[in-house]
């Protein structure tokens, strides 16, 4: 696939869009790309500048698509930021599977050198902890090193595990004698971590189901099991229980009924004085992390950054901001959160502030009306995308034959040697 990428290098488009890039003349706009020919575009521009490549789709299929043709064109691994659903209502349970990959999606960008990152609208818009927050609160563990196991076992509170007597699930820890079993968000099977005094004697990954070890591990990264903690954020849990006394008496001087409201935040604040974990913490997200950060917050410095179809990422942020504005409007009449709290998405305006120090390149398949970056250079190309043939060789040995009349290159990919 190289070999591929290297001939889109040399079109005489692409090249110009490089000297764009690299010359400080984006927003830039290539017209004619479509679906693979983005993936193409993104493995010859990392190829080009050595540069991590930012794609910013509309929607998780479009995302998935681009997710699957990247890893054709290139050999590196391809990060995926997506968005997740808020949690405002207290819950027994609650789902917390895309948190999850959100989390192990941050920390991959704050811990690695990146080749790709692919983001959707929602999963770029959501607010999240600031990425040195996300630092402070992951710890690698390696073998014979020497840890504290009250101080360890107190940060995996603090950072929203729950305790109990056999690990099954993510965000879960127990500990019995000098073993510790943990699973982490950044793993794909809980750790077990054997300690010799305060020196972890030996560690490996486990079943959850038999709970038995699959397989010897070195080292294993442990991260906050929610984006939105009370310890997580500056001052900790009595830094948020002063802010809620603070709401609540400034609440409580507002004319009208605001019953609902002061009962949300009585019980909170007794959950929180008593130690007791919310699940809805999300409805805390302004008081405990003040900074505007988002997906943005994370990308690669030098990142260049690559949207797809204009119009359906201005409609879909469109979209998704009006629905977050019903939903909390929804909150506010029940009395489930105060206005003043009301943030949990950044703004596109907000997005393009944050996004001006990057080279941003909108692929379009066809010239747009508007765009969400006002561009600075236009450039063209033309691409097609050749039909299935529906197994006919006799049609493609056609179609090859007028290819390479009309002076193009050909190159034919088959599945396997005896299809060659």
């Amino acid at each position: 696939m190289l070999a591929l990428t290297k001939a889109l290098e040399q079109q005489k488009e692409v090249t110009a869009l490089f000297h764009a890039i690299e010359g400080g003349q984006c927003p830039a706009v290539l017209s004619g790309m479509s679906g693979v020919h983005r993936a193409h575009l993104g493995a010859a521009v990392h190829e080009q500048t050595g540069r991590p490549v930012v794609f910013l789709c509309a929607d998780d299929g479009e995302a998935t698509r681009l997710i699957g043709d990247l890893a054709q064109f290139s050999q590196t691994a391809v990060i995926y930021l997506a968005s997740r659903e808020f949690v405002f209502y207290p819950a027994t349970v609650v789902s917390r599977q895309w948190e999850h990959h959100r989390l192990r999606a941050l920390d991959a960008l704050c811990a690695s050198p990146v080749s790709f990152l692919v983001t959707t609208v929602e999963g770029m818009l959501q607010r999240t902890l600031p990425p040195e927050t996300l630092e402070q609160f992951a710890i690698t563990l390696q073998q014979g090193m020497s840890y504290d196991l009250t101080e360890l076992t107190d940060l995996l509170a603090k950072s929203g595990y729950t305790v109990c007597d056999q690990v099954e699930g993510v965000g879960q820890f127990a500990l019995r004698g000098g073993i510790l079993d943990v699973f982490s968000p950044s793993e794909d099977a809980p750790v077990r971590l054997d300690f010799f005094g305060e020196e972890i004697d030996s560690m490996g990954y486990f079943d959850p189901h038999t709970q038995r070890r699959t397989e010897n591990c070195t080292q294993c990264r442990l991260l906050p099991a929610a984006e939105v903690l009370p310890d997580l954020g500056k001052g900790g849990r009595e830094h948020l229980i002063n802010d809620l006394c603070a709401l609540r008496g400034r609440v409580e001087e507002r004319k009208g009924d605001v019953s609902a409201l002061l009962a949300t935040l009585d019980q909170d604040l007794e959950q929180l004085e008593e130690g007791v974990s919310l699940s809805s913490y999300d409805r805390y997200l302004h008081l405990l992390y003040p900074e505007e950060c988002c997906g943005v917050s994370y990308f690669p410095a030098d990142a260049i950054v690559l949207s797809t179809e204009s119009s359906r990422i201005l409609e879909r942020a469109k979209t998704y901001t009006w629905q977050l504005e019903q939903d909390v409007e929804t909150l506010m009449e029940a009395g489930v959160l105060a206005g003043e709290l009301a943030f949990f998405a950044c703004s596109l305006d907000q997005i393009k502030l944050q996004l001006r120090d990057f080279p941003v390149v909108m692929t379009d398949t066809f010239p747009a009306a508007r765009y969400p970056f006002p561009p600075r250079s236009l450039f063209s190309i033309v691409c097609k995308q050749v039909p299935s043939y529906g197994g006919s060789l006799e049609t493609a040995a056609s179609d090859v034959k007028a290819y390479l009349k009309e002076q193009y290159r050909v190159v034919i990919l088959c599945p396997s040697e005896r299809r060659v």
